[in-house]
């Protein structure tokens, strides 16, 4: 069955460096409740059959990874990391939209995909694609990164990359150290 956040979780002393993992074959959602981990070194792992909808803006996050068979909206209040998470890695959808927002800046660390046609889009105060496993990977759907008056930064070996659509980036600062692609109809913005 479906998990939804009825009430505030806050991770505290007790709780230290360990994961909260939310595993269904159905959806995972907040009822407009905080998810905050800034008192704590702890991540999040979602494994989700359908949608994963983290929707509320006071969010505080550490380090996500997610799995789900449809779409992803992740929201965070401060800064944010997508990463590996009791060996997941990145975020991954059976095809359905992403959609990753931080307030802060939003680190990229590993993957972030989706196999079907829905689009991307990655936004914060500053958005690194940090690692050779950053990769963005929209299938055939728009991939938009939006770093704010902060840095879009790639390192060597990470990708943007759609089979037919358009790739759009917007950032007062641009550090491209890795392949940006889309196939002959799309353009790059």
């Amino acid at each position: 069955g479906a998990i939804t956040s009825v009430g505030a979780f806050a991770a505290d002393a007790a709780f230290g460096t360990d994961i909260l993992e939310l595993r269904t074959s159905g959806a995972v959602a907040d009822s407009a409740n905080v998810l905050d981990f800034s008192t704590s070194t702890s991540d999040v792992v979602v494994r989700a059959g359908t949608t994963v909808d983290l929707d509320t803006a006071a969010h505080d996050f550490n380090t996500v990874s997610i799995s789900a068979g449809t779409t992803v909206t992740l929201n965070d209040a401060n800064t944010l990391t997508v990463g590996t998470v009791d060996t997941q890695d990145g975020i991954a959808t059976g095809g359905g939209q992403v959609d990753v927002t931080a307030t802060g800046a939003l680190t990229v660390a590993h993957q972030v995909t989706n196999t079907g046609g829905p689009a991307i889009n990655l936004s914060g105060a500053g958005v690194d694609l940090s690692t050779a496993n950053s990769d963005v990977s929209a299938g055939t759907g728009i991939i938009t990164i939006d770093a704010g008056t902060g840095l879009f930064n790639m390192a060597t070996g990470s990708s943007v990359a759609t089979t037919t659509a358009d790739i759009n980036v917007s950032s007062d600062t641009i550090a491209l150290a890795g392949l940006i692609q889309t196939a002959t109809t799309g353009e790059i913005d």
